[in-house]
């Protein structure tokens, strides 16, 4: 601490989430790095709090041979072999003791990636055919399929189905670069077909809908939302499991613009939110504004479980991290600066802090100080979906305060 009194808010949370079947490869690489060895080749270590997280071999400071990303005390492991800095042939994710993924590499290129449930069920395959294309299937932890897409160029493209775990189809949606264009077909769980929405070629309706978490399993309507062009336009509305409105919002080619209202199990409005507009929202939200991960997890809700990505010793040991890192500049101090710096990153496949960017300025000191430790972040456990490690993004703001 300086003699200064400060207050430091650290409080990540997690914006975004990738997952396209790849052990990414960072080249950022934390501090708490220890070498062994020749110059031409070095053994290679990070520790951080005693913890090995990290150990391999450098050949002329490119990776090389066998390496093991500790994660969580042996929680988590992922190891694999490197051939002058290029990730080649099988490498493993072990969670528990137990295989829970498998990717293959050729000369970098990923050929193959197959993730597994506990019960070593089959719960994820994706197949690359061309530099371009590739095929992903997703299964129910009981064998039946789940989805099946076609990716081009990192997005869904062409049509894109989604099952229920009895093995019905739900629904058939057809995408174009990685959007919602128009509903094709859409199934109740015993075949029926449903209202799934008027969207044809980006304009029209689309419905979410999703299990009641009882013993009844019973299909529900969760979320019915309007585009124009392409893009969030009109009133969106979500609803209770007995059928009623739960919240409704209003959106502008793409934008938040307006309240948000809350209703209760009745339909009577609660209370209504912070007014939204333009200059609030980041960014426009187009069709996948609710997307997680996978589409399934729109078409039927709350069904897949994702272990977050976590900082060694989780919220306390971050904080702990941020107060002991964290030096408030002097120059900030002398012209009594305070303000929240917001700093934008991705936590690799690999628990790396990748592309860290601050995203909301206060000073130049404060921002980049807020910068400099999010840099040395010790590396993370990565977030696990189907037992696949996944990159995640992340905005992280932290509050400079004297008093």
């Amino acid at each position: 601490m300086n003699l200064v009194q400060r207050r430091i808010l650290a409080i990540g949370f997690c914006t975004l989430a990738y997952m396209n079947g790849a052990l990414a490869q960072e080249s950022v690489m934390p501090e708490g790095e220890q070498y062994t060895g020749t110059p031409g080749e070095r053994k290679y270590q990070e520790v951080y709090n005693d913890e090995l997280l990290v150990e391999g071999t450098l050949k002329d400071n490119k990776r090389e041979g066998l390496w093991l990303f500790h994660y969580n005390g042996g929680e988590l492991e992922i190891k694999g072999v490197y051939s002058a800095g290029v990730q080649v042939g099988k490498w493993e994710v072990i969670k528990e003791g137990q295989i829970s993924a498998k990717t293959y590499y050729s000369e970098g290129r990923k050929d193959s990636v197959f993730g597994y449930y506990d019960n070593m069920q089959l719960a994820y395959e994706y197949k690359i055919t061309t530099d371009t294309t590739s095929f992903c299937n997703v299964y129910w932890e009981n064998g039946s399929k789940k989805e099946e897409m076609k990716i081009i160029n990192d997005m869904i493209e062409g049509e894109y189905r989604a099952y229920f775990e009895n093995g019905q189809l739900h629904r058939k949606t057809f995408f174009k670069k990685d959007q919602r264009y128009s509903v094709l077909e859409t199934y109740g769980l015993n075949g029926e077909a449903i209202d799934g929405g008027s969207l044809i070629k980006g304009n029209g309706s689309y419905i979410f809908f999703s299990l009641t978490p009882d013993s009844l399993g019973k299909l529900v309507r969760r979320m019915k939302s309007n585009y124009v062009d392409g893009y969030l336009d009109g009133e969106q509305l979500r609803y209770h499991d007995n059928g009623k409105i739960s919240s409704r919002k209003e959106y502008k080619r793409g934008w938040g613009n307006g309240e948000q209202e809350w209703f209760d199990e009745k339909g009577i409005s609660n209370f209504i939110t912070s007014v939204w507009n333009l200059k609030d929202t980041p960014k426009p939200i187009k069709y996948n504004h609710d997307r997680l991960y996978f589409y399934a997890n729109d078409e039927m809700m709350g069904s897949d479980i994702i272990e977050s990505a976590k900082f060694p010793g989780g919220d306390k040991g971050r904080t702990r991290y941020i107060i002991n890192n964290v030096h408030y500049p002097d120059i900030a101090m002398e012209r009594g600066v305070e303000g929240r710096v917001l700093v934008d990153f991705t936590i690799s496949s690999l628990g790396a802090v990748v592309s860290p960017k601050v995203t909301k300025h206060v000073h130049s000191s404060l921002d980049k100080e807020a910068l400099r430790v999010i840099k040395k972040m010790p590396r993370w456990k990565p977030a696990i979906l189907y037992g696949l490690p996944l990159p995640v993004r992340f905005s992280f703001p932290i509050s400079f305060r004297l008093s």
